[in-house]
């Protein structure tokens, strides 16, 4: 598996990830989920300098700027809070499958 594979395969699943983690902050864990989006919108930042052919991508754009809205919005209705996340993790598994079928 080629290395941009294997960060868009860890991106789909640390986006998927926020949808347990916005499930346990509701019954009131503390689980240190705005600082998980913090790191994600990082992980950006760094993934957009090892490749910079992503941040021409529409579809990883448009995840980044979801995760940038549920950072600044962490206590969206949830089901609206799910259909980002959903939507985002198929916009990204879109892109691997493409890549995947390029390499």
């Amino acid at each position: 598996m080629d290395t941009m594979e294997t960060y868009l395969v860890n991106l789909q699943n640390k986006v998927f990830k926020l949808l347990p983690m916005r499930e346990a902050h509701d019954s009131g864990e503390d689980n240190h989920l705005a600082e998980y989006l913090d790191n994600l919108c990082a992980n950006y930042a760094g993934a957009f300098a090892c490749y910079p052919d992503l941040a021409n991508v529409r579809e990883v754009v448009e995840v980044r700027s979801n995760v940038v809205f549920l950072k600044d919005n962490i206590d969206v209705d949830f089901k609206k809070w799910r259909s980002i996340v959903l939507r985002s993790t198929r916009l990204i598994h879109t892109v691997a499958t493409r890549y995947s079928e390029e390499v």
